[in-house]
């Protein structure tokens, strides 16, 4: 009799463990962001591999899901740049961009292929002046966050299409990091780009509209986009100018926004941590989290969540500073 309770108490037990797991797992959602349904970039749908497979082969029963059709050219090449939607009803909300090129025996090359929910423009153009075209396409996942539109860098090098910012954070489902092209900076006859840094975005109480958003810039060198960091300081001190002006204005506003005091007091220690000045950064968010203005109606509630995000900030800070080295009976 006992070994029979023994038995009912184990699977009472497994059986609690495994809801509450299941519980965990429904809640859990990773990014706070809202993204599109599964079918987006990263996702193992067939429209690509479909609709690829009659494109080469001039099979004409894939007009009727053709939404766009363009040429790009580039040093004398022609390529062929065609919108599909996908051919599965259940994946309606999905379309295929896809690049080709005609051979000589008049049939079509595929290149490249990618999915997403929304295409706004491609292009092919040097954006690094290396002497070799990049594929730039706009899309989007339709989701309603900072990461889910944007722009995609490809580098082609004969006909081999590769990702050229690989490396950069995605998003869950996606295949972008809002990165934007912004050229020009430092006239040096590239394009610098910039991606967006969405920890901030609905999160610590933080609603898209009033969160810190910070854009982290970006340069080629040495074959690849790299962080600017201090190489980008003029721009990045005189965003933190444009900030400070802002925040003082809010001081002597009637009715200032507590969470956009906050948010600018964020961007610019963040700025500050772009360009190696994390001290003044921090100075400069205490100071100014610390002198809000006394206009703003600060309730119980808002002292506490200050205090996290001042938590927040100060444990970031503290991690950005080198740990010293502890020197063992040496001079």
């Amino acid at each position: 009799m006992k070994k029979v309770y023994v038995v009912l108490i184990v699977l009472i037990a497994l059986a609690l463990v495994r809801l509450v797991f299941v519980s965990n797992s429904q809640n859990n959602t990773g990014n706070s962001a809202i993204v599109a349904p599964s079918g987006t970039p990263g996702s193992t749908l067939n429209c690509s591999m479909e609709l690829s497979d009659s494109y080469s082969k001039n099979n004409t029963s894939i007009d009727k899901y053709l939404v766009k059709k363009s040429q790009l050219t580039w040093k004398g090449q022609t390529y062929n740049a065609s919108i599909f939607n996908c051919p599965d009803e259940q994946q309606s909300y999905v379309k295929v961009y896809l690049l080709s090129k005609t051979i000589n025996s008049g049939d079509k090359k595929i290149l490249f292929t990618m999915e997403d929910e929304t295409f706004n423009d491609s292009a092919i153009r040097d954006i690094n002046a290396d002497g070799l075209g990049e594929l730039i396409v706009e899309h989007s996942n339709g989701g309603n966050c900072w990461l889910c539109s944007g722009s995609s860098i490809f580098s082609i090098i004969g006909d081999n299409v590769t990702d050229l910012l690989k490396d950069l954070p995605m998003p869950e489902g996606g295949k972008n990091s809002n990165v934007q092209i912004v050229g020009g900076i430092d006239k040096n006859g590239t394009e610098e780009i910039f991606y967006v840094d969405d920890s901030w975005e609905l999160a610590d109480g933080f609603f898209k509209s009033n969160a810190p958003r910070h854009q982290v810039l970006l340069t080629w060198d040495e074959g690849e986009y790299k962080i600017g960091g201090a190489y980008f300081s003029t721009y990045y001190l005189n965003q933190i100018s444009k900030r400070n002006k802002e925040f003082e204005a809010l001081t002597k506003s009637k009715t200032p926004d507590l969470h956009e005091a906050i948010s600018l007091s964020i961007e610019s220690y963040l700025d500050y941590q772009e360009i190696e000045q994390s001290d003044l950064g921090f100075d400069t968010f205490t100071r100014q989290i610390d002198n809000l203005p006394k206009t703003i109606k600060i309730s119980e509630e808002d002292k506490v969540w200050i205090e996290e995000i001042k938590n927040r900030i100060e444990q970031e800070y503290k991690n950005s500073k080198p740990t010293p080295t502890i020197r063992m009976g040496f001079p």
